[in-house]
């Protein structure tokens, strides 16, 4: 191609220069495009942009449903007249109105009734004293306004959290006393009550002992404990999760699914390689099954959730050692491996036939309904409270008290795979069968592809067939990879192709040489004489034909790619049932959708590089520069959809600590010059008579010296 587009991408700035390489002066346009990097700064630290305005949207909607919180609950008491306040005035106080600005009651009975010292309030309404309407209301507006800790199981921290232990030494030093009571008798030793978590819990026991020794109405207490303990269920988050990318309209599987963990234990052990110390790197050999039962169990240990590698060397080589030899492994010893807590939780929880659960129970309109284990997921999954969770546990999974307190106990860890739980189900038959990942993957969609019953047939055959194909196609495709490097190198002087052409000695020397220079000479040393000439054998053979065939400029051996190659061996001994499925890839991904042209000019512009796949906020600040910088250009005309694009840039984006050092390295490296700088101009001054400013080369060679 004549015109090349260079980009050097960071994360501050794009360079970009247009060449020609046709004519004499080829760079013919350039620039750079700076922005602002995707984290903001102060005081040499970062913080994340999109923290600090959902921070401050969070703060604005807690204040305005506290607000409303305490409106309801004023609107009840005015009500049953325990607010010496009216509607209008709350009307005014409390709603918006456009163009008014909020109207503060200035009744002086309703600054009165603020005034009233609520907890002392609170304690007199817990020891049975009795109060009239308007305390009563007083104590309960109170509430409203603290009303405690209600903690979210799914987000729970762990007992020995500062508000888990702020809430545990209180119930410790109140006893039996409502939370009103204890704090009032606090307040009244000098003690500090404000900035002190309690739960919401302690609240709900001290409003039903209010409302049991004032004698409050039934119906009015339960409209009133409504609004003071209502808590809005949080908003689903299932549109923020991400697609399979291989199912792609099927969300991503949860990482705390008992088949995701499966997945992805049986898609490690089945990866594990070991050899006899001291032999060479040849003999390396997958687990023999005894072996992979043992490492399997590491899996299902309930308190680890995660475990070094060396668990399993340890117990393998334990079993070894009675034969007086040990095993090397494939993977590192410290590797850290994740475990599979959920389905350790529910074996210790259910026995070992967890995965075929069944309990039956009778449903609200009398008929019969079985759960099973993916419902008892899903309850852990779901359900926000343990209160909730319990009773399900004890009347629908009718579990002992001391069995619904285990299920209580366990939790999931949060997150998302890359994979739906469809073809995770999909991919999991074949990994059973201890296949590697890669196997399994192109093998997950083929029983659809062909059809149930031609697939039961001639699954071993067909299993045997495309397992010989991947394992051919890393072969193939060096081949093909060397044949192109000797074409590039030959088209400079031969393209035209002659039907006859036979591989001289120098060709076959070049051939030697590129194979060499592809494996590098360490890797061609060690395959076996037998692989060497199958290798050599196979180059000849294709870069004579093509050869033979000729070439013109750029034109060079195109090969099917692995899934072609799959689908072509099906469609050539096999009847394919359904066309519309199509075979799952191992290195699937998420891609964007082709350009459509424009309709005003008919270019076919960038569309947003948002993606689920990366939510780094500096790369994707450096993506949508770059998707401006490309359109500008390709609106100007600079560059079209034959311009060749070379890309320059990081292989991976530093973290802010890694940033921070690099800033603070920096800074002491220009500290020193500006040291070096002085030192210099001194040494003018005394030697020369002269005030002379230091270039940068004598500043470095001052360093140097």
């Amino acid at each position: 191609m004549a015109i090349i587009l260079g980009l050097d991408l960071g994360t501050n700035s794009i360079g970009w220069a247009i060449r020609d390489s046709t004519s004499v002066q080829q760079i013919i346009h350039k620039g750079c495009r700076i922005f602002p990097k995707g984290v903001g700064e102060e005081k040499n630290n970062e913080f994340s942009l999109a923290a600090i305005r959902t921070d401050k949207r969070q703060s604005r909607r807690k204040y305005m449903r506290r607000k409303m919180r305490k409106t309801r609950l004023l609107n009840l008491l005015i009500q049953y007249g325990m607010c010496p306040l009216s509607a209008e005035a709350l009307d005014a106080w409390a709603k918006y109105q456009k163009g008014r600005e909020f109207i503060y009651p200035q009744d002086e009975v309703f600054t009165e009734w603020f005034k009233i010292n609520p907890y002392q309030i609170r304690q007199m309404a817990a020891l049975g004293h009795n109060l009239n309407l308007h305390q009563l209301g007083r104590a309960f507006y109170h509430m409203v306004q603290r009303r405690g800790y209600l903690s979210n199981r799914k987000d729970d921290k762990e007992k020995d959290g500062k508000v888990n232990q702020s809430i545990d030494k209180i119930n410790a030093l109140k006893g039996d006393k409502t939370l009103g009571d204890f704090f009032a008798t606090a307040l009244k030793n000098n003690e500090k009550v404000r900035g002190v978590y309690t739960a919401r819990k302690q609240y709900e026991i001290e409003f039903d002992t209010i409302v049991a020794l004032q004698q409050v109405e039934p119906a009015i207490a339960r409209a009133i404990k409504r609004e003071l303990f209502f808590q809005r269920p949080l908003k689903s988050q299932k549109n923020t999760i991400g697609k399979c990318t291989l199912e792609k309209n099927k969300p991503r599987c949860a990482i705390s699914h008992y088949a995701f963990e499966e997945f992805r234990m049986l898609q490690f052990l089945n990866s594990i390689k070991y050899k006899k110390a001291g032999s060479p790197d040849k003999d390396f050999i997958f687990l023999a099954q005894e072996d992979y039962g043992l490492a399997k169990a590491k899996f299902f240990r309930k308190s680890e959730t995660s475990f070094p590698f060396e668990d399993i060397a340890k117990e393998i080589n334990k079993k070894a050692l009675k034969s007086n030899f040990q095993y090397e492994f494939n993977y590192n010893n410290q590797l850290k491996v994740i475990g599979c807590p959920t389905s350790a939780a529910f074996q210790n929880l259910f026995d070992s036939n967890w995965l075929n659960l069944a309990i039956a129970y009778k449903k609200a309109d009398g008929t019969d309904g079985c759960m099973n284990i993916e419902d008892v997921w899903h309850a852990l999954f779901n359900f926000e409270h343990n209160d909730k969770l319990l009773a399900f546990a004890k009347n629908r999974l009718a579990l002992t008290d001391e069995d619904a307190k285990k299920l209580v106990t366990i939790r999931l860890k949060q997150g998302f795979a890359a994979l739906s739980l469809k073809a995770i189900n999909k991919i999991l038959p074949f990994l059973r069968q201890r296949m590697l990942y890669s196997h399994a993957v192109f093998l997950a969609n083929v029983p659809a592809l062909l059809g149930k019953n031609l697939w039961e047939i001639h699954q071993a055959a067909i299993t045997e067939g495309i397992a010989h194909i991947i394992e051919t196609d890393r072969q193939q495709k060096r081949v093909i990879e060397i044949t192109n490097t000797l074409i590039a190198n030959f088209r400079k002087e031969y393209s035209n192709g002659h039907p006859e052409y036979v591989l001289d000695e120098t060709d076959k020397a070049d051939v030697a040489k590129a194979i060499i220079a592809e494996l590098g000479s360490t890797k061609w040393q060690a395959k076996s004489e037998a692989g060497k000439v199958t290798l050599v054998n196979e180059v000849e053979n294709l870069y004579q034909a093509q050869l033979c065939k000729g070439f013109a400029k750029g034109q060079f051996v195109k090969g099917l790619t692995l899934a072609s190659k799959i689908y072509q061996f099906l469609g050539d001994n096999f009847t394919i049932t359904n066309t519309k499925i199509n075979l799952y890839h191992p290195s699937a991904i998420e891609t964007y959708p082709a350009a459509k042209a424009n309709d005003k000019d008919g270019i076919c512009y960038l569309g947003s590089p948002r993606t689920n796949s990366v939510r780094n906020p500096m790369a994707m600040r450096t993506l949508h520069e770059l998707r401006y910088l490309i359109n500008e250009l390709l609106r100007s005309r600079k560059v079209d959809t034959d311009t060749e694009i070379v890309i320059e840039l990081a292989r991976e984006l530093n973290d802010k600590n890694m940033r921070k050092a690099i800033q603070e390295y920096q800074k002491e490296r220009q500290d020193e010059n500006d040291d070096y700088k002085k030192e210099i101009k001194k040494l003018y001054k005394d030697q020369c008579n002269a005030d002379i400013e230091p270039t940068e080369n004598e500043i470095r060679k001052f360093r140097m010296w």
